[in-house]
């Protein structure tokens, strides 16, 4: 039985996806064409790696067949999250 992207996450939990189901999840949806989890393959086929998908641009990523604007800026904006999660230097604000 083949499950969802976000059937796997709550029975397994994000550890257990791959960057292509965690990209599915975000985008959320896909086209007429192509699934949501076509559509992540895309991305992860154009970047290669997922650490390239940091430096990405709105016109890099509007590119990708499936990828609009309101998608590109979603991904963007995980991205952006992403950094700062990571940034240490955001980390000093919580410091008592």
């Amino acid at each position: 039985m083949h499950m969802r992207p976000q059937e796997r996450f709550l029975a397994y939990g994000a550890a257990a996806l791959t960057n292509e189901e965690l990209l599915a999840l975000i985008l959320r949806s896909g086209t007429k064409d192509a699934s949501v989890t076509d559509v992540a393959r895309a991305i992860i086929e154009k970047f290669e790696r997922v650490q390239q998908l940091k430096e990405a641009t709105m016109q890099e990523l509007t590119t990708i067949t499936g990828i609009g604007q309101m998608k590109a800026l979603q991904l963007l904006a995980a991205i952006e999250l992403g950094k700062r999660i990571s940034s240490k230097a955001d980390m000093t604000r919580y410091s008592i």
